[in-house]
């Protein structure tokens, strides 16, 4: 389905979870990054899941076309699969961003015909998010929206019905607002939903909506302790997660509830860092001066956001669903 989910994290614009690197080579459990450039133009490229069976290679490059405008894509490769993703910032205000993006899939190995047999699959993918921020407003209220719509088709043009395999249209809108109501407390309400269609000349259209809606909220204590909790709720399902964090101690309280089930868990963790002494920020977490952080343009015109589905938008009949 789209990105990770409907019940993922709303994305303000891609680019703007990523770290910021300053050495250009950044070695990480996950990942192996080279970067070279500035804030106006970088060329980089990058190494996902290298303990893994299926790593990734991306090369990636961005520039900064104008003081509003910056464009970059990356492409990506692994086995059996390979992406291009092609990105537009534009900043009308300092408090304001808009992206385009356009990402096109090739896997032959992500759908299956009803035999067994992979099938090739192509799949374009086009994506719109809007950020606004009143950065002079006392609970710094900030709102953003995505849309994005996705189509598969078979990489020769084929009409993969007759195999058993649909091919599916995804649509998908987020929704969100955040403030600060508090000094040292962030609330934030989204509302997800995505529709899929799928397309078969031989049966009915099959058609699976889904829609959820969540409120987060965090507090900072002034011993610097953290207190942070996602409700989420759609359709026949709840989930419920709650933690407290101080210094390296976590407890955490998860509860995922269904029509017909439910499951609680309590997790208590504590991490201590080896090998380096234990450096303790004194300046926790006070009351900001402006809303979350809008990254560097650059950094996100060479990025791919989560909601753009990362698996084609396929459906393999059942033998009892197919005609005939």
């Amino acid at each position: 389905m789209g990105g990770e989910g409907v019940a993922g994290e709303l994305p303000s614009l891609p680019g703007e979870e990523r770290a910021e690197h300053a050495d250009a080579l950044h070695v990480a459990p996950e990942s192996i990054a080279l970067r070279e450039g500035a804030s106006d133009g970088m060329v980089g490229m990058r190494l996902d899941g290298y303990r893994d069976d299926l790593p990734s290679l991306s090369l990636e490059k961005g520039w900064l076309v104008s003081g509003k405008l910056a464009m970059g894509g990356a492409y990506t490769v692994r086995s059996k699969a390979s992406e291009l993703v092609l990105n537009a910032v534009y900043a009308t205000r300092p408090d304001v961003r808009i992206l385009l993006s356009m990402s096109q899939l090739r896997t032959s190995d992500g759908a299956y015909a009803q035999n067994g047999d992979a099938r090739t699959v192509l799949q374009t993918s086009y994506l719109s998010s809007f950020r606004k921020q009143w950065g002079k407003s006392r609970m710094l209220p900030e709102a953003g929206v995505t849309v994005f719509l996705s189509r598969a088709a078979g990489a020769d043009r084929r009409n993969l019905a007759s195999d058993g395999l649909e091919m599916g249209t995804l649509a998908g809108t987020m929704l969100k607002v955040a403030a600060r109501p508090m000094m040292r407390t962030r609330v934030e309400l989204s509302y997800q939903a995505q529709n899929t269609v799928y397309h078969n000349p031989l049966t009915a259209y099959a058609e699976d909506r889904q829609a959820s809606g969540s409120l987060d909220y965090s507090h900072t204590f002034d011993d610097c302790s953290r207190l942070h909790g996602r409700y989420t709720g759609s359709h026949g399902m709840s989930k419920t997660d709650l933690a407290y964090e101080k210094g390296a101690f976590h407890l955490g309280f998860l509860q995922v509830r269904g029509a017909d089930y439910s499951d609680n868990r309590v997790q208590l963790r504590y991490s201590l860092p080896l090998g380096r002494s234990r450096h303790v920020n004194t300046a926790c977490d006070a009351s900001p001066a402006a809303p979350s952080t809008l990254r560097n343009m650059v950094d996100a015109a060479t990025s791919r956001s989560p909601y753009l589905p990362s698996a084609p938008v396929t459906r393999t009949l059942s033998a009892a669903e197919a005609p005939g």
